[in-house]
Formats: structure tokens, sequence, C-alpha cells
């Protein structure tokens, strides 16, 4: 969703019903990084190059998570799960 970072613009989004941008909330602006006055530890640490211990477990992990799941996520959709999903999808239409 794209949102017109001018908070002083005085018309709100609903009153342009041709528009697909919406104004964002101040308190949402306020939010942004270049905004803040000083940086969260969570924004230093995105920004580092993985250890190598980290990537070896992230594969570890999608391994370990492959060999317990691929024969779950595998098997066919079970006809009556399909049958719901299209009566919600047409009660929605």
């Amino acid at each position: 969703m794209a949102y017109d970072t001018d908070v002083r613009d005085p018309k709100p989004a609903e009153s342009c019903k041709h528009s697909t941008q919406q104004v964002m909330p101040e308190w949402m602006v306020w939010q942004k990084p270049e905004f803040r006055m000083g940086k969260r530890k969570d924004d230093t640490q995105s920004r580092k190059p993985k250890k190598k211990r980290d990537k070896a477990f992230d594969l570890w992990l999608k391994r370990g998570l492959h060999q317990m799941f691929d024969n779950v996520v595998n098997e066919p959709v079970p006809e009556e799960l399909l049958k719901l999903i299209q009566e919600d999808r047409e009660k929605q239409d």
C-alpha cells in the first residue's frame, strides 16, 4: 500500500474516489527511520553481515525442517477442504 508522506494534506484519501494513494497518519510518519532521534538495537544488527555460525545454523534448520515436513507439504489437499474454500469464495462474490 502506497502512502503519501505529506501529513499536511488537508483532504483525506476517502474524499478522493479515484486516488490509489492514502495519506499516512502522522504517527506513522514519525516512525520512519529518518525521523528517529537515536538508533535502535535491531537497526544496527540488520546491517551487519551474518556470521558463519549463523549461516550454519540457518542451513541446519532449513534441512531439518525440510526433512520433517516435506512429506506433509507434498500431500494432496483433501477434497473436503477444497470444497470449503470454493464455497467461501462463492459467498464472497
